[in-house]
Parts: structure tokens; C-alpha cells; sequence
């Protein structure tokens, strides 16, 4: 079984997978059928607490993302050229339409360079990439930072919700953005950024004391 060619840089792959999960918490398991870049939006299916929630696609990836999914195309149609390009569909999904599943709109954002062939039900195609790859680039990318904190990628759905924050956005509109059920579980993120905004010099310390001599 051959390996796919490479989608693009390894450099911008992996800031693509980083700015993507960090500012639209979008699953690195992604198909492409929910993923609009027109319309800015991705619908996450069976996201947290096994629902379906529309987030946000930055303006800043929308043409990086639109290059990237034209080499995931060019090498959909060399997938079926060589007699593979299924994807694994959802079981519901592969009982009414079974042929769909070489249809590209089924296949991953981000396809595993490896291809697979499954005699159980007799699909070949790609799979996506393993989540280990975008665990290592958070390590790594937190080690060249000289951040000497343990970093992992759900930190990732913390600094989201707490720069929505900072930016003035609802806290409701964060909760239907993170998936949260519950509006006190989003209100943590607020009493980190409450915590955060006291982080400040007193006037009486910065400006030399009181009457000054």
C-alpha cells in the first residue's frame, strides 16, 4: 500500500490544524461536508455531549483552508484512480446511501498520508491523520515557546472561550460555541477573566505613594 504525497508544508499543515482547533474548536477528525469557508462557519457533529453545534472559521484561514482542501481534492482523484478514496462513513450514513462513501464531500480535512484496506467491509481509502500528530506539534510549539507549564491540546478550548471573553463576547454565545449545557460551566471562563482583569497595578503604587516628599 502506498503513502499519499504531502497535502502542503509540514510547517503550514500544522499551523493550519493549531489556528483551526484553537479559534473554532472544530473535531481534527473533521469531514469536509460540514465545513463551509464561504459562509465561515463549521457544523461540529457528535461534538461535546454527543450534539451537533455550529462554531466559527477565523477569516485569516479561510483561503489557507481553501488551498489546502484543493491538494485534499487533487489527491481524492488519484485515490480513485488507484482503486481506493473510500471514507469510513457514519453507520447511519452507510445503510441508506453505501455508495457514498468515495463521494468527496465524506472525506477528511485532514486525510492520513497512510492508505488503508478494510476486508471486513471492503472499503480502501484514507483515514484521518492521528490525533497523536496535532498532540506532538502542541508539545513541541510549547517547548519553543519556553512555556514551563504542561500545554495540551484542550488547553486549547480553554484560551478560546477565555479570549471570547476579554473580547466582549456573551457568555451565552460561548456556551452554544463550546457546547456547554449548562451556563454555569461556561461561567468558569468568566471567573477566570475576572481574575485575570485584577491583575493590575494600584494607582497608589504607580504613581509613588500618597502626597509625595
Amino acid at each position: 500500500m502506498g503513502v499519499g504525497p504531502s497535502l502542503s508544508s509540514r510547517q503550514e499543515r500544522s499551523q493550519g490544524r493549531h489556528l483551526t482547533i484553537h479559534s473554532s474548536r472544530s473535531r481534527f477528525a473533521a469531514r469536509l461536508h460540514p465545513v463551509s469557508p464561504s459562509s465561515k462557519r463549521i457544523l461540529v457533529r457528535d461534538g461535546k455531549g454527543r450534539k451537533d453545534r455550529l462554531t466559527i472559521l477565523p477569516d485569516r484561514l479561510v483561503a489557507p483552508l481553501q488551498r489546502h482542501l484543493v491538494k485534499v481534492k487533487e489527491l481524492h482523484v488519484k485515490d480513485l484512480a488507484s482503486g481506493y478514496g473510500a471514507s469510513v462513513m457514519p453507520r447511519a450514513y452507510a445503510k441508506r446511501m453505501p455508495h457514498a462513501s468515495k463521494e468527496f464531500i465524506w472525506q477528511f480535512v485532514f486525510p492520513s498520508n497512510a492508505l488503508f484496506h478494510d476486508k471486513s467491509t471492503g472499503l480502501s481509502g484514507r483515514w484521518h491523520v492521528h490525533k497523536s500528530t496535532l498532540q506532538k506539534a502542541v508539545k513541541r510549539a510549547s517547548k519553543a515557546a519556553d512555556i514551563r507549564k504542561r500545554v495540551s491540546v484542550h488547553a486549547l478550548r480553554h484560551s478560546f472561550a477565555t479570549h471570547l471573553l476579554q473580547g466582549g463576547c456573551d457568555v451565552r454565545r460561548i456556551q452554544a460555541l463550546l457546547g456547554h449545557t449548562h451556563i454555569n460551566t461556561t461561567m468558569v471562563y468568566a471567573h477566570i477573566v475576572d481574575g485575570l482583569q485584577l491583575a493590575v497595578i494600584s494607582p497608589l503604587d504607580s504613581h509613588g505613594g500618597l502626597g509625595g516628599s
